[in-house]
């Protein structure tokens, strides 16, 4: 079903969704994982950053952070590798396993600024990365303290997401309305246990875990009035951190609506469609044919209609996917971020994230503009 109409009013009357309750005792653990992630962040160590969504299907990146200004990253769906990356002090160095993906690594504002010759006399850094092979950066290289990370589009770079996790867990904290912490016996946690999906800490594990808790939908008659007025992934996340020896160990996450949280969605949008003068009949249809799905397919159709009234009332869509992040080897001394010895010297300006960006200013009437646009074309050309 397309939401086209009423879209006002569908948002004026949301009501909260059942089970986002919330707490009396506020943030009694943000704290302790505030603690943890900045520990951990001192810390060299491994990773292992896994997601799934309806649209992209499931990928991981698999890396090591040595320091803040050196880390190796390797981009994999399935058994594949398609991307490899090694940042060391300014310089770094990228690989195209799979060149396909070349395209929508293409920076669209240095398309025609970017140059792109390389240390080998006719062989662009287009060329090159298309033949697989490294191309290096010596002055190009992004940090992981750069703040920018918290800021841009999360799903749209993720060997950039995985790098910058722990800025998108504090972010999430920040948006959540407490983290709260979890408990066996707890009378009043996070999720309900038909929602509840993390593993739970075993007795003698050392581990504790903390669950952010969702923040109240949008109260009725606020539309309009805010920023913070439409729906958005902080009312459906559910994430579980879990800590171990004042450490972070394992991050999960899921933004979805199941369980009863699924049955009160459904029930919401049944009244929506009837607020908004859809037509009952139909309306019944839709809902019957979401109630043969299984939990997770209906949840991900449900958020997919939430999704709909959010773009029609300007708001930026919610990423549907789950989520984990393993570390381990926190702390080891032999964990190093090696430059490889066999790349091509060049500027990755190209690359959207990457390489020291070109000003117009700089680059107008330079000789190099027509070839930096037409290898950068064509590398876009290749990901349609």
């Amino acid at each position: 079903m397309r939401w086209k109409r009423g879209v006002s009013l569908a948002l004026a009357v949301m009501p909260i969704v059942a089970g986002l309750t919330a707490c009396a005792e506020e943030e009694s653990g943000l704290r302790e994982v505030e603690a943890a992630i900045e520990s951990t962040r001192l810390e060299p160590h491994r990773f292992v950053y896994t997601v799934s969504t309806p649209e992209a299907g499931a990928f991981q990146v698999q890396g090591l952070v040595e320091d803040d200004f050196r880390y190796k990253a390797r981009l994999r769906r399935g058994s594949r590798t398609v991307f490899d990356e090694v940042v060391n002090d300014d310089a770094i160095a990228v690989r195209f396993a799979e060149p396909e993906l070349l395209g929508a690594y293409v920076d669209e504002a240095q398309r025609d600024l970017a140059d792109l010759d390389t240390a080998l006399d006719g062989v662009t850094v287009v060329d090159a990365l298309e033949a697989k092979r490294w191309v290096i950066d010596p002055a190009g290289a992004p940090s992981l303290t750069d703040q920018t990370r918290a800021a841009r589009n999360q799903g749209k770079d993720p060997v950039f997401d995985a790098l910058g996790l722990f800025a998108y867990v504090e972010q999430a904290m920040r948006e959540s309305f407490e983290v709260h912490r979890w408990s066996p016996d707890d009378l009043n946690p996070a999720y309900r246990s038909s929602e509840d999906v993390f593993p739970r800490p075993a007795d003698d594990s050392g581990v504790r875990r903390y669950d952010l808790r969702r923040p109240f939908l949008p109260a009725i008659g606020q539309v309009g009035a805010a920023s913070d007025a439409l729906p958005s992934a902080k009312h459906f996340r559910k994430m579980a951190i879990y800590v171990k020896d004042g450490r972070i160990v394992r991050v999960m996450e899921r933004i979805e609506a199941t369980g009863r949280a699924g049955d009160d969605l459904l029930d919401y949008f049944k009244k929506l469609a009837d607020e908004a003068g859809f037509d009952e009949a139909l309306v019944d249809e839709q809902a019957e044919a979401l109630e043969d799905l299984g939990d997770k397919e209906r949840s991900d159709v449900l958020l997919g209609m939430v999704n709909e009234v959010v773009a029609a009332g300007g708001g930026e869509a919610i990423p549907i996917r789950t989520m984990t992040f393993d570390l381990v080897d926190v702390g080891a001394a032999d964990i190093e971020a090696a430059l490889p010895t066999d790349a091509i010297q060049g500027s990755l300006a190209i690359l959207v994230n990457r390489g020291a960006k070109v000003e117009p200013a700089a680059a107008a009437g330079g000789p190099g503009t027509s070839a930096a646009s037409q290898a950068a074309t064509a590398a876009g050309d290749e990901e349609d």
